[in-house]
């Protein structure tokens, strides 16, 4: 076996185990456990593209049998622990209208204002059937 068919081999692996633990976050439709839609790197990491900008990561403590999902912007957000698609919808539709994605349990008034609008953007497009 050649180096490049390791890396490959490798990269796959990472995908693989990606896909596999992503029901962890995704018990719906089963959207991120599709490992054709995971890009696997050498270091065991993966991501999974979401949008322009938009990236989700895995990466696993085998030694702990721990998966990590992560939520990561191109735009210098502070990365986000990610437990649920639910999550992945709030940061999604809070990007799509401009607003920052604050987290649902922060309680502060300007949260408040950014989960009202949230609200309504969510209603909107559930309106739409999106």
């Amino acid at each position: 076996m050649r180096p490049s068919q390791v890396v490959v081999a490798t990269e796959e692996d990472a995908a693989r185990r990606a896909a596999s633990a992503a029901f962890r976050i995704d018990d719906g439709d089963n959207f991120l456990c599709s490992q054709d839609r995971w890009r696997g790197y050498e270091d065991g990491e993966a991501s999974f593209y979401l949008a322009p900008g938009v990236v989700l990561h895995h990466r696993a403590d085998r030694g702990e049998y721990k998966h990590h999902f992560t939520l990561l912007t191109g735009d210098g957000e502070q990365p986000v622990a990610i437990t649920g698609m639910e999550q992945i919808r709030h940061h999604l539709a809070a990007r799509a209208a401009g607003l920052p994605a604050v987290p649902a349990t922060v309680d502060t008034e300007d949260a408040d204002e950014h989960k009202a609008a949230l609200t309504a953007l969510d209603n909107h497009l559930k309106t739409l059937g999106a």
